[in-house]
């Protein structure tokens, strides 16, 4: 027993899985040669932030999981070391090579062991100052109460106007106030539909749209247990909406931590990056600020108005640094001679070891190292990668992406949202976040976008150009939106939040109101036909007259899965789909009656999970329907009947009891028709009801 006592012990130790890539392109071309999670905010690297996150939590081991740009993340984090309260955290990288997402990698994990116990899941570029102890400790006792407990997931509190909160972050949840448990989740504002049945069973719910998914996550083991059983799990979010969509078959709870007063945020994209990037030199993220990371081994020196300088910077006297500015070390910035115009610099970070000339303004522009800008220079809204040459009199307008080592110039504007890259890129799908290819040039530079002495290729002209991010829902991939969402007007986005997920219909007409909900009726049909069509072909592929004895039900109940999370269908929805599709499988079947009659039975380990042990009168209505609307099937209702009676799938009292409520409501001849089908059929079974009453007298 105290073995057995030992062990629980060790396994509620928390070990963390860091997960170091993006999945997207978003930041392209900037991740070319290196993860999002190097990317450096204010000088930092995201990944620091996220381990730094960790180790002042207490956790001990951490794992980095990467399927790129393992050995630049694995010279990186050599050089760094990360002390918690419990010691020093230990670090490991592992290699992914086969993961195209989040659900792929805990899969790989899984199929490792590498992970034994409980454990927390972040993404490496998590900015936090969150304190999990309290968290933690409530994650060891839901652990002993609730076996069917899965995990806590952090929710940040966050305005729909706050500039954190981008356009791409539009979650809406339900939660029981009573016990914290996830009811209801979409990442997506716009297809929010909360079920009414949540509504009718509960006193209170708390109905959340002010919220951003911090992606931090209490894990037990059963959680990678769940990606390796569940294959269309590619996200979090499917994750998620398919966990509280198996309340009928496996009942598992999530609960959420509602964070809001600390700070948690990812970087998932440029207006993220400008939004985190002001609030950590603005101390917000307090104690997460520029000088807490001694970074390049050299301190940093907090000024008045959010002024950070580290060690080896030369400032000429002429140059202003107006507010929010952060400088690393062995930058020069000005000259000796007294300038015409002088340098002024605002709501900017700059990397190591860049030289900026007169007479040049910059205005929200991110630097990395070794930059050079010559004189009477303009950037306002740009990323600038490592290495970027500016020549003199270069204007780079809003929303512009630089990769490494571009050289543009002299005399050059560069128009808004443009990116340009130093190699030429081979093909649209070569360049990814994660994928570090290069192709060499082997054309002409275009010498109308870099100028008579530049170096660089058009990557995208990105105006209007959208990506998807992690959880497949619309993001912008460009600053092309900073332009107009990092300086967006926080009312207007509020109120078309607002109008999105608008409860109360008074304010519309009626004429718009019913037009609204034809239209969703009729979109709501024809997802439900696909969802059927896609089950038919399922039960075709896997099931044939000569098969019923070798039918791979694993294989069918996973690819019905699939089918349903990818069409969000609800559980009555995907009840009436399967036995509506196993009735279509047979009109191709050489005799359909004599295929329904074995295919039914040979399948009731699939069905046991969808028609249930109570209320059954919804399974055999759909099962009828389906009879009448398929006219190979018209016969077929008693033998599926007494076939599922047989196997133990419809019970008696249930059978009798829609059969009773169902003639005094009858809508038309073909169910007449049904229900004469069936008479002798539940004359047996009053026969055998009556007979076992006299019995038991």
């Amino acid at each position: 027993r105290h073995e057995e006592m030992a062990l629980e012990e060790e396994q509620l130790q928390f070990s963390a899985v860091v997960v170091a890539d993006s999945f997207n392109e978003r930041f392209m071309p900037l991740t070319k040669t290196r993860p999002r999670a190097l990317l450096p905010l204010c000088n930092t690297p995201l990944i620091d932030y996220t381990l730094e996150l960790l180790a002042s939590n207490g956790i001990r081991e951490a794992l980095v999981v990467c399927r790129s740009f393992r050995e630049e993340l694995r010279e990186y984090l050599a050089t760094r070391e990360y002390v918690s309260s419990n010691g020093t955290l230990r670090v490991e990288t592992v290699f992914s090579p086969d993961s195209m997402s989040i659900g792929d990698t805990l899969r790989e994990l899984d199929r490792q062991s590498t992970i034994r116990g409980h454990f927390i899941l972040v993404t490496g570029d998590i900015v936090s100052n969150c304190k999990l102890g309290d968290v933690l400790e409530q994650h060891r006792r839901q652990v002993k109460a609730d076996r069917d407990y899965l995990m806590t997931m952090h929710l940040k509190q966050c305005g729909v106007a706050h500039h954190v909160r981008t356009p791409e972050e539009s979650a809406v949840v339900c939660i029981d106030p009573s016990n914290e448990r996830l009811l209801y989740y979409q990442p997506s504002l716009s297809a929010a539909g909360i079920p009414l049945d949540l509504l009718k069973e509960r006193p209170t719910i708390s109905v959340r749209c002010d919220i951003i998914d911090s992606h931090i996550y209490i894990c037990t083991p059963q959680v990678l247990m769940q990606f390796s059983e569940n294959f269309d799990y590619q996200t979090m979010s499917d994750f998620i909406i398919g966990t509280l969509r198996q309340d009928e078959i496996a009942s598992f709870n999530i609960l959420v931590k509602l964070l809001t007063d600390q700070f948690a945020a990812r970087v998932v994209s440029f207006n993220a990056f400008h939004a985190v990037s002001t609030d950590v030199i603005r101390r917000w993220a307090y104690p997460v600020v520029p000088e807490i990371f001694t970074v390049f081994d050299t301190p940093s020196f907090y000024k008045r108005n959010n002024i950070y300088v580290q060690q080896d910077v030369i400032l000429a006297r002429s140059c202003t640094l107006q507010q929010d500015v952060v400088i690393g070390p062995g930058c020069t910035i000005g000259t000796k001679e007294k300038p015409a115009n002088p340098t002024r610099i605002t709501s900017t970070v700059i990397g190591k070891n860049c030289h900026i000339a007169n007479g040049v303004l910059l205005t929200n522009v991110y630097m990395f190292d070794g930059v050079t800008v010559g004189k009477n220079c303009t950037l306002n809204k740009v990323m600038l990668g490592s290495g970027v040459v500016l020549k003199d009199n270069v204007t780079i307008q809003e929303g512009c992406i630089i990769g490494d080592n571009v050289v543009l110039g002299p005399n050059l504007t560069v128009p808004p949202n443009t990116k340009i890259s130093h190699e030429l890129p081979e093909d649209d799908d070569g360049w990814s976040d994660d994928e570090d290819s290069s192709t060499q040039a082997t054309e002409e530079y275009d010498v109308a976008l870099v100028g008579a002495e530049g170096e660089g290729y058009l990557f995208s002209n990105v105006s209007g150009e959208d990506g998807c991010d992690e959880d497949g829902e619309p993001c912008d991939m460009s600053l092309c939106n900073w332009t107009a969402r990092v300086g967006f007007n926080p009312s207007a986005f509020a109120a078309e939040q607002s109008l999105a997920f608008d409860l109360d219909s008074d304010s519309s007409s009626s004429d718009d109101s019913d037009a609204d909900e034809s239209l969703q009726e009729t979109v709501a049909v024809d997802e439900f036909e696909v969802f059927v069509e896609e089950l038919t072909d399922i039960f075709t592929a896997h099931v044939s007259p000569t098969s019923m004895d070798t039918i791979p039900t694993d294989s069918i109940q996973l690819e019905i899965r699939g089918s349903r999370s990818s069409h969000h269908m609800s559980a009555q929805e995907c009840m009436e789909g399967v036995l509506r599709a196993m009735i279509m499988s047979a009109q191709e079947a050489p005799n359909a009656i004599e295929y329904l009659k074995a295919l039914f039975p040979a399948l009731s380990e699939v069905l046991e999970g969808y028609i249930g042990s109570t209320d059954q009168s919804p399974a055999i209505d759909a099962i009828m329907s389906a009879c009448i609307q398929n006219e190979f099937a018209n016969e077929a209702f008693l033998p599926i009947l007494f076939a599922l009676y047989n196997s133990d799938l419809l019970d008696e009292d249930e059978i009798l009891s829609w059969q009773k409520a169902k003639k005094a409501n009858l809508a038309s001849a073909k169910e007449e028709s049904m229900m004469a089908q069936i008479a002798k059929f539940i004359e047996w079974l009053e026969t055998a009801e009556s007979d076992s009453e006299s019995e038991s007298d």
